[in-house]
């Protein structure tokens, strides 16, 4: 009697051994960049430059680690240490929108239609918002989050929330400022400090304050110039993003 109880115990704690190894190993795999995104990873790595997931940018770690309803969460929060190290100005700090979340997911940087602005992850994606559109936007984020975590969200309403994100076109130099700094924000929370389109982009956004006052002046000819110095950034981004 003593040895068949003991022998069932034995089989009962083999059998929970093996249930949490099996639960470990389905935790490792839906938190690590490996098992989000399986062999898409090998996409991730070309994009940034590095030879494992372990030296991958930590947004891309955190996203990984990530449930689909808090991925916009953690892309936040990695965006926000990135431009808190750079000492960026909090107004030129990327919101992350449903949309902008879901391009990062599948690292659709660029796109075969250049043309349509609102597809790819460039300048126009964040581009500037007032105060008033801010508030608009992270409110609709956070809408967007409570409804992907909610037991039976309406499709409808998903569906409308995430494509809600449409191209942002400055309409002064000022506002292509704050949008060409917000993408340097993006890019170097996605790529990392030392990718070498980081490094030429940031080059070129230091630029921006002695050209600026040259483009102001040709607004009374040229009113979209704002605009049109955004496009032209965004076509040799979705350039480099498609080689």
């Amino acid at each position: 009697m003593h040895v068949a109880q003991a022998i069932n115990e034995l089989v009962t704690e083999q059998r929970a051994t093996r249930a949490d190894t099996l639960a470990r190993r389905m935790e490792d795999a839906s938190t690590t960049p490996e098992g989000k995104w399986g062999p898409a990873l090998e996409i991730l790595l070309r994009l940034t430059h590095t030879a494992t997931s372990a030296t991958l940018p930590p947004l891309w770690k955190e996203l990984a680690a990530a449930t689909k309803r808090f991925e916009a969460t953690a892309i936040t929060r990695a965006i926000a240490a990135t431009a808190l190290a750079m000492g960026a100005p909090a107004d030129v700090s990327p919101i992350v929108t449903p949309s902008l979340a879901a391009k990062l997911v599948t690292f659709s940087f660029g796109h075969p239609n250049s043309d349509d602005l609102n597809e790819g992850i460039h300048p126009f994606t964040v581009g500037y918002r007032t105060p008033t559109e801010a508030d608009h936007a992270r409110a609709q984020a956070q809408q967007h989050a409570m409804l992907m975590g909610g037991a039976a969200p309406r499709l409808a309403d998903v569906i409308q929330l995430a494509s809600t994100d449409k191209a942002r076109l400055p309409t002064t130099c000022l506002q292509a400022g704050i949008t060409l700094e917000s993408y340097r924000v993006l890019l170097q929370a996605c790529l990392g400090e030392e990718h070498p389109l980081t490094a030429e982009y940031s080059n070129f956004v230091r630029t921006w304050p002695q050209f600026a006052p040259k483009f102001e002046l040709q607004m009374a000819a040229q009113p979209l110039m704002p605009a049109l110095v955004i496009r032209w950034v965004q076509l040799r981004l979705n350039v480099w993003f498609n080689e």
